[in-house]
């Protein structure tokens, strides 16, 4: 059977073939088996996991610098085009090429075209750079609470479509990392995957990057091709870099959720206007709230709950403090989201693409209405527009449209709310 599961059992058998590469020899990293997950990585200093293990960067920070988000692209931007990248503008958010997709999800999504039922590519330059903002709406009970998930950010794209291989891809991705970023060489793990379309039709093998327990880049060989029960090489070989730019800058930073680096000085006014300020619960929680998943416990109180003997509260204290943040957070966030949606021409509705965009909407409502927050979303995306004018000015030409659209569409909630309480009495 054809599943990503054989794929990987027959990479990993053909090692030296799929994720071997030139960097590795050369600085001495070793092949290594993880012993949770069981998957094999790649690093220099002796270690008995890849990525499985809790964040150590948080309070921790090992770059040569601590880089804010606009800051931590130009160094991006600068670095690959100096090794004969060309950078591009971002491609909209609300995807008008694709006619099976709504949103933007993936950098290399900006190229990839449907023609007569075959995937083919468009591009600008051989070998290109783009920050791809993307929307992703599959976690968003866990946006506010885990520190890392958002569902809109920006996928550094590092892209080249028959330009260089799998040696010049890892030589800079770790050049990247070690001189542009100054991250120690033995901090880096290199772990392998497979990563595939859902009909096999584009498939490869994938080389992750951890440093200290946060996935930093996907990269992505795109070269099979299913036919029947084999597979072939594809005409054209595709790097796929996916670098995650917010996990960058949290990195950089270490603080105790990836939500206060990124959002920079739009999280610090709204701290300060709702007059919340850490403990040393909060931070001590953060970095163990990295590390959990809604989707992976179902229950976020029994998640808390075990968190909450950790740390040695109740969780009526736990929750008190946290959530509070989480809220704020996860405001910042779909502002930020609906901002980007908005200026692309997306609209919240009740179908399609648009309902993701009305869910998220009436949830930092109700998160504004529940913690009485002294700030309106009109605010929070001005202050998102003016932070990120340099690498998105088009978000400043948009504020006007947003606050429209917000206005109507909290009319609608509120009379949602209002019908709501008239069926609850009737009841």
């Amino acid at each position: 059977m054809f599943t990503k599961r054989s794929l990987k059992e027959k990479f990993s058998s053909e090692w030296k073939r799929h994720y071997h590469v030139e960097i590795f020899a050369e600085r001495g990293f070793q092949r290594r088996k993880c012993k949770v997950c069981n998957e094999y990585f790649w690093s220099l200093k002796e270690k008995e996991t890849c990525g499985c293990e809790k964040y150590e960067f948080i309070g921790n920070p090992v770059t040569k610098k601590k880089t804010d988000y606009i800051e931590t692209w130009k160094i991006f931007e600068n670095f690959f085009a100096k090794h004969d990248h060309t950078p591009i503008n971002r491609y909209p958010v609300i995807d008008r090429w694709r006619p099976d997709l709504f949103f933007t999800m993936a950098s290399i999504q900006d190229f990839q075209r449907i023609d007569q039922g075959n995937m083919v590519f468009e591009y600008p330059a051989e070998n290109l750079i783009v920050p791809q903002v993307c929307l992703r709406f599959n976690d968003i009970p866990n946006v506010g609470v885990t520190g890392r998930h958002h569902t809109s950010f920006i996928m550094s794209g590092q892209h080249s479509f028959g330009g260089y291989w799998k040696d010049r891809c890892i030589e800079l991705n770790f050049k990247f990392l070690t001189e542009a970023m100054g991250i120690p060489e033995e901090e880096i793990v290199y772990k392998e995957d497979v990563w595939a379309m859902p009909d096999f039709s584009a498939f490869g093998p994938c080389i992750e990057t951890f440093c200290l327990g946060l996935e930093l880049a996907n990269s992505v060989f795109m070269q099979f091709t299913k036919t029947g029960n084999t597979y072939k090489e594809l005409p054209l070989k595709v790097i796929d870099v996916g670098w995650g730019h917010e996990r960058l800058v949290w990195f950089s930073q270490g603080t105790p959720t990836g939500y206060d680096a990124v959002f920079g000085p739009v999280i610090k006014w709204m701290k300060k206007q709702s007059g919340l300020k850490e403990n040393d619960l909060f931070r001590k929680y953060a970095a163990l709230a990295g590390n959990m998943d809604i989707d992976e416990v179902h229950d976020i109180d029994k998640a808390r709950l075990r968190i909450a003997k950790t740390l040695g509260v109740s969780l009526k204290e736990l929750k008190e403090i946290v959530e509070p943040f989480q809220a704020l957070y996860a405001i910042a966030d779909h502002t930020k989201t609906l901002l980007f949606a908005i200026t692309d021409a997306g609209i919240p509705s009740n179908t399609g693409g648009g309902y993701n965009l009305r869910v998220i909407l009436r949830r930092a409502l109700s998160f504004l209405k529940e913690f009485e927050f002294p700030f309106s979303l009109e605010k929070i995306a001005e202050l998102h527009a003016k932070y990120l004018y340099p690498l998105f000015p088009e978000l400043s030409e948009n504020l006007n449209l947003f606050s429209k659209i917000i206005e109507v569409e909290k009319k609608r909630y509120e009379k949602t709310l209002k019908n709501a309480e008239i069926i609850i009495r009737k009841e």
